[in-house]
């Protein structure tokens, strides 16, 4: 016999929502960790994403590259800790077996993928503005401002890659 569907499943279809579950001993708890499973499975899937995006832009050589690696990890680990706006953790529920509150955390993945077009177009439209700026400058001038391309570049990763999760 087929195992009867979970909450998440049967409330927030995965074609239209990205859903993690948590448990806790109150509600409270339970709403948190299903939220912190969800963060994780971005952070995951973006730092893996975008580490080789990146690195296949700016790596060249083992030991530079793996320099570099770590530093886009250092950076991706911050940038990718995303604010996950109109997350909806009402679905809400205490196991009879356990006595532990399970929580559903949901994503509308139309919802946060227009806001994530719009951040990605305005990172682009900054890359550019950096790119031109670097024209006619002195060495030192150009190379922190490839620096700040650089960066930029990553976050543009980290965005890319959540429109993917």
């Amino acid at each position: 016999p087929l195992a009867e569907p979970s909450p998440a499943q049967a409330a927030y279809p995965a074609a239209r929502y990205l859903t993690a579950e948590g448990t806790g001993r109150t509600a409270a708890d339970a709403k948190d960790a299903a939220l912190s499973e969800l963060a994780r499975v971005f952070e995951a899937r973006i730092e893996s994403e975008a580490v080789d995006s990146v690195k296949a832009v700016y790596g060249e050589g083992k030991d530079q590259e793996d320099w570099l690696r770590q530093e886009i990890r250092t950076r991706l680990r911050v940038t990718s800790r995303v604010a996950l706006e109109g997350v909806r953790t009402d679905t809400v529920w205490r196991s009879s077996k356990d006595g532990l509150y399970h929580a559903v955390a949901a994503l509308d993945r139309d919802r946060a993928a227009a806001a994530w077009r719009a951040r990605l177009e305005e990172v682009d439209a900054t890359i550019s503005g950096a790119i031109s700026a670097l024209a006619g400058r002195s060495r030192l001038a150009r190379l922190l401002g490839l620096r700040r391309v650089r960066d930029l570049w990553m976050d543009r990763s980290v965005v890319a890659s959540r429109l993917r999760v």
